[in-house]
């Protein structure tokens, strides 16, 4: 693994620590999402394209606060779980989980900065949700989408998206 992998990791360990040994996120693990991925498969996709982007972005002078980039990345889809129980249709699911998510990720990180709040529940913009409100929406947005359609093309060409870096998180 290299220096950068090396950072990431450590980076999303420290800030997204007690999302990450959450029983919640053990439990988006289970819950399917995106034809063959799971919902925290998905949010360590959209955690380490949002901290590359982050670092990326900064190497500009754009100036990120890379823990709401990763708390909320982690949390952004914690609403999907148990979404065949909590919503009738797949089309409510994808219209209110945002919300649901934003309160799940307050219960995990009860000290949780209104701004990561803020940032989850835009996360589905231009969808049912308003647009994001900060550099880091903005940021989380274009992660979630590019990791969806990493997720959805490992589906068609069985790669998996940054396995070697998620293995080193979940140690």
């Amino acid at each position: 693994m290299n220096q950068k992998e090396q950072k990431i990791c450590r980076d999303i360990k420290q800030h997204g620590h007690d999302i990450l040994c959450s029983d919640l996120f053990q439990q988006a693990g289970r819950q399917a999402h995106h034809l063959r991925s799971t919902v925290s498969d998905h949010s360590l996709n959209v955690c380490i394209t949002g901290v590359r982007l982050c670092s990326l972005l900064q190497h500009f002078g754009i100036r990120l606060n890379e823990k709401e980039i990763i708390q909320a990345s982690l949390c952004h889809d914690l609403g999907m779980v148990g979404r065949d129980r909590k919503y009738r249709t797949r089309l409510r699911a994808w219209r209110f989980h945002p919300d649901e998510s934003a309160k799940l990720a307050k219960s995990i990180v009860p000290d949780l900065d209104p701004s990561v709040e803020s940032i989850i529940k835009t996360h589905m913009w231009p969808g049912p949700c308003g647009r994001p409100q900060t550099k880091e929406g903005v940021i989380l947005n274009m992660a979630d989408k590019y990791a969806s359609i990493a997720d959805w093309t490992s589906a068609v060409t069985g790669r998996r998206y940054k396995d070697r870096i998620k293995q080193v998180i979940s140690e």
